[in-house]
């Protein structure tokens, strides 16, 4: 698992073997996030207002949970409000300084300096072992990266 905050936002990376809830019933994942809160805030967080809740799954790789905080609650200072929007099939990628980590592997993206690969063409052994050298990149974020100059490997394994 990876935790870390970047102003109002906090991102939580679970890897597949941590997940002890069902990722298709909405009420399980609502439950872990509302106790995932909690935790934050028994650890001291400010923790209250409006929270934009997103939870990407990967059957490969796990959970990507982002809580973006919206806004302030006016006139309950100590409520915590959570719009929740779950997307089961998300498609996630590692970002990765080293070819070498991943060499052994086809359809090995390059742009800015970093090497991208898709989650699922990586060995479970792998991927858990990958993931302490890489950051965990969305799908939505790497097409940003993907418009712009971007070169593909296509090694034969």
């Amino acid at each position: 698992m990876k935790f870390s905050i970047i102003d109002e936002e906090i991102k939580v990376e679970i890897f597949k073997s941590l997940i002890n809830f069902d990722i298709s019933c909405h009420s399980e994942v609502e439950n872990y996030i509302k106790q995932l809160m909690l935790s934050l805030k028994r650890k001291g967080y400010n923790i209250s207002g409006f929270y934009i809740v997103k939870v990407y799954y990967n059957e490969s790789f796990g959970l990507i949970i982002k809580i973006i905080k919206e806004d302030d609650l006016e006139l309950f200072k100590e409520l915590v409000d959570l719009k929740i929007t779950i997307y089961p099939k998300s498609k996630m990628f590692l970002e990765i300084d080293d070819y070498f980590l991943i060499k052994n592997y086809k359809d090995i993206y390059l742009a800015n300096g970093k090497y991208y690969i898709d989650v699922n063409l990586i060995k479970e052994d792998d991927l858990f072992k990958l993931c302490e050298f890489s950051k965990v990149v969305l799908e939505e974020d790497f097409k940003k990266i993907k418009n712009k100059k971007l070169i593909v490997f296509q090694n034969i394994v």
